[in-house]
C-alpha cells in the first residue's frame, strides 16, 4: 500500500526553503541534518499522523556528490516552493520493479537513522 511519508520544499538555499515553509505553515522548522551522499542539508517540521515537511537545499559546504542530487536540486532555480512528495511502500524493491521510473534504491543514514529510498538516476 502506497502511503504519503513527507512533503519536500526545495530552495536555492536552506534559509529560503525554511522561510517559505515556515511562512506557509505557520510552524517553526526543527533541526534536520546533512545528507552526505547527496550533498544536501535540511530542516523538518512534524505534521499530522506521522507525516512531516522537509525543507532542503544544496549544502554549500559539502563536496559535490558522485551522482545528481535528489529532488532536482542541481538545477533548482527560483523561489523556494513545494517540489516533491515522498511515499512509503511496504516493499521498496517490488515497487521499483513495478515503477522503474522511481529510480534505484539507495541506502541512506544519518546518525542512528537508516532508510532506503528510490532516487531517479537524474536526481
Amino acid at each position: 500500500m502506497l502511503r504519503l511519508d513527507h512533503l519536500v520544499v526545495a530552495g536555492e538555499t536552506l534559509e529560503e526553503a525554511v522561510a517559505h515553509a515556515e511562512a506557509s505553515l505557520g510552524l517553526p522548522m526543527q533541526n534536520g541534518g546533512k545528507h552526505a551522499r547527496f550533498g544536501t542539508h535540511n530542516r523538518v517540521a512534524g505534521l499530522d499522523r506521522g507525516h512531516y515537511l522537509e525543507a532542503i537545499a544544496v549544502d554549500p559546504g559539502a563536496p559535490p556528490p558522485e551522482r545528481p542530487r535528489w529532488f532536482g536540486l542541481d538545477t533548482f532555480r527560483g523561489p523556494a516552493r513545494l517540489a516533491a512528495w515522498v511515499c512509503r511502500v511496504p516493499d521498496l524493491d517490488a515497487a521499483v520493479a513495478r515503477l522503474p521510473m522511481a529510480g534505484c534504491p539507495v541506502e541512506m543514514s544519518r546518525g542512528r537513522l537508516e532508510w532506503r529510498m528510490a532516487v531517479p538516476e537524474d536526481g
